[in-house]
């Protein structure tokens, strides 16, 4: 089950007068119709969390699943016109589309997202005063305890020298309690990260890091790359790390077995690495859940939607839990065997 991320639809859409106008001005079905809007708000919340759409025709119709029989731009053109005189399903800007009335119905969704990210953030800062506490600690520990040893030889030599020996002066600091420690090491910060290093790194040298990570991301579409390359590029000008794209690619690789995620409904690279934060999602170094949603694939009709069913009930005993791995497992067969051995 996603994380409490819903669309929300109104009763009254399947005989809005919009969707007919776009139905009627598509060729299409209202049912096809109503599939492809829902899909339009689908793909935003799932990639484009403000609601603003890029001025990409080609990208639209993929996050909505339009038949290739229908025209991306004139999809387009209807998804803005089909309101008359009223605003339609997409309002048009300079730089793309927004979708009509987005923030109220999505600004709960994005107030969580929000909160999770400025979690993660928190749990770093902590985790990183902590650490720089705490090295602070060990080391005024072991300063006292080298002076310690030093004032221990100088009261009880081992070997007596007969020849004078100069004056040693002690530059040890003076012995400070527990609490003082612990004041003193509380001012010592950690040092910060420094993007010196990644400034002088080259855009071949860049080029050639991206490569590495572009290896394992799982959809490797060449009209997305140059788009994907670009964004990563300005990343790591602003110091974001190497590491942190690795990981990000290796946990939306997890997400994608885990939840059963169709090859066509996978992120382009140019929409997971872009300017919108997409990876982050998916770097799994803190406590947070991924987000997760369902994989199962859409029903091609009533009688599939039956058939389905009925293997759910009859084999999976309405589990569907338990029938979503077995679909992640590659659908063992017999799957009722399959289900005994998963609950033991």
């Amino acid at each position: 089950m996603s994380r409490g991320l819903w669309v929300k639809v109104s009763v009254d859409l399947p005989r809005h007068a919009k969707l007919y106008r776009l139905a009627r001005r598509l060729n299409i079905t209202r049912r096809d119709a109503f599939y492809y809007v829902f899909n339009l708000w689908r793909f935003a919340m799932l990639n484009y969390p403000d609601g603003n759409l890029p001025a990409d025709d080609e990208e639209l119709a993929y996050g909505c699943d339009l038949d290739e029989s229908i025209d991306p731009a004139q999809f387009a053109y209807e998804l803005v016109h089909c309101g008359e005189s009223r605003p339609g399903f997409l309002d048009e800007h300079q730089n793309g589309y927004h979708v009509h009335d987005w923030e109220q119905y999505s600004g709960e969704n994005n107030d969580k997202r929000e909160y999770y990210r400025e979690y993660r953030r928190a749990e770093r800062a902590r985790k990183k005063a902590e650490l720089a506490q705490q090295t602070a600690i060990e080391h005024v520990q072991s300063v006292q305890l080298n002076c310690s040893v030093e004032r221990s030889a100088e009261i009880h030599p081992l070997e007596p020298d007969p020849e004078p020996e100069p004056e040693i002066q002690n530059h040890c600091p003076p012995f400070k309690s527990g609490s003082e420690i612990d004041d003193g090491a509380q001012k010592i910060e950690a040092p910060e990260k420094s993007t010196s290093r990644v400034s002088r790194l080259t855009e071949k040298e860049l080029k050639e890091e991206f490569e590495v990570v572009w290896e394992n991301y799982p959809r490797k579409r060449s009209s997305a790359k140059d788009k994907a390359l670009k964004s990563y590029i300005g990343h790591r000008r602003k110091g974001v790390p190497m590491e942190d794209f690795k990981k990000a690619v290796e946990g939306y690789a997890d997400y994608i077995r885990d939840n059963c995620i169709q090859p066509q409904y996978v992120m382009m690279g140019s929409t997971f690495f872009g300017p919108s934060g997409r990876w982050k999602d998916f770097i799994g170094d803190d406590d947070e859940p991924r987000l997760a949603f369902g994989g199962m694939m859409e029903p091609e009709n009533n009688e599939h939607f039956e058939n389905e069913n009925d293997l759910i009930q009859k084999e999976f005993g309405g589990d569907m839990n338990a029938y979503a791995k077995w679909l992640a497992a590659g659908s063992p067969q017999p799957a009722g065997e399959w289900y005994r051995r998963f609950r033991s």
